[in-house]
């Protein structure tokens, strides 16, 4: 599913790089109502197969460009998944994670993690730093580092940076970026600066109790680094 898009904007093509990675969280602990066990099942580092919840004789299989089984950790999954991508970052390019899927499938275990087992955001952040200063010293180049921190909730754009500020507008320039008039663009100086934004923004995220999570993520969450 790894494929070049092209995109005709009028005046020019531009080409992106999409690749398309799964992770398949491992089962959970309490039995289910029927006791049929994992109904998804690994074939190798591209390949799963779904079991036919009709036929449990027939299974249906899917290719991606990566597939990160049950005990694929959080640093295996940065490393094939993200970190690649990191420096065209530098190279004035934009590069963009995201996660998708149900309630309880592990989205924000994978993009936040826990202190323990960090996820793709601080992971990431901490190898942009990294990269800048290498930058820095081989080259001699200036750069500055800044974040903004929004949910997408109930159609509301919100600014976790600024948890009183109201909900704020979306907008297109002439070149078809998104932009949001008076989000909140915070210039940090090291990892640890942005770790001091970033936890108490976090804990201003909307969450909720669903069957599957205690404390479940009921917003979109879009985290933006700007090098």
């Amino acid at each position: 599913m790894a494929q070049r898009l092209t995109v005709s904007d009028g005046v020019s093509k531009r080409t992106s790089r999409v690749r398309v990675a799964v992770r398949l969280r491992p089962y959970m602990s309490r039995q289910d109502e029927k006791d049929e066990g994992p109904c998804v099942r690994g074939l190798d580092s591209q390949n799963l197969e779904i079991i036919n919840w009709r036929n449990a004789t027939e299974t249906v299989k899917y290719h991606f460009d990566v597939f990160h089984g049950e005990q694929t950790t959080q640093q295996e999954v940065f490393l094939s998944s993200v970190k690649p991508i990191l420096p065209h970052i530098l190279n004035g390019q934009n590069a963009s994670v995201f996660a998708y899927g149900p309630t309880g499938a592990g989205k924000t275990h994978t993009m936040l993690g826990t202190a323990e087992q960090p996820g793709v955001i601080p992971r990431a952040v901490r190898e942009v730093f990294n990269l800048v200063s290498a930058k820095d010293e081989d080259e001699g180049w200036d750069y500055s580092i800044g974040m903004s921190y929004l949910e997408i909730y109930n159609e509301k754009v919100l600014d976790l940076l600024s948890p009183n500020a109201q909900d704020l507008p979306i907008r297109e320039n002439k070149d078809k970026n998104i932009l949001i008039p008076g989000l909140t663009h915070t210039v940090v100086s090291s990892f640890s600066d942005f770790d001091k934004h970033f936890i108490p923004a976090t804990l201003n995220r909307t969450t909720a109790s669903t069957k599957l999570n205690q404390r479940s993520s009921r917003s979109h969450a879009i985290l933006l680094i700007k090098v």
